[in-house]
């Protein structure tokens, strides 16, 4: 699953925003999608433990899972349309 992320990192990064708000634009262009990277800023910036980060990783990952397309590209689009 996380490869399907990684791979439309830049419209997943939208929800990731959402999410955690106090990440900037440019440190989710940093992440680039790699999750571990994801889960160090979520530590460095909103002070979350680490199997916090982990935990709210997880979540994203399980979101996107619910959206059910088999096709991530639209995925990707329906979470940009909000």
């Amino acid at each position: 699953m996380w490869k399907e992320i990684e791979g439309h990192w830049k419209q997943f990064s939208v929800e990731a925003r959402r999410r955690w708000d106090r990440l900037s634009e440019d440190d989710l262009i940093e992440c680039a999608g790699e999750r571990d990277m994801l889960v160090a800023r979520l530590r460095r910036v909103h002070g979350f433990s680490t199997q916090q980060a982990a935990a709210e990783v997880l979540r994203l990952e399980e979101y996107v899972r619910t959206l059910g397309a088999e096709d991530w590209r639209q995925a990707a689009s329906r979470i940009c349309r909000g």
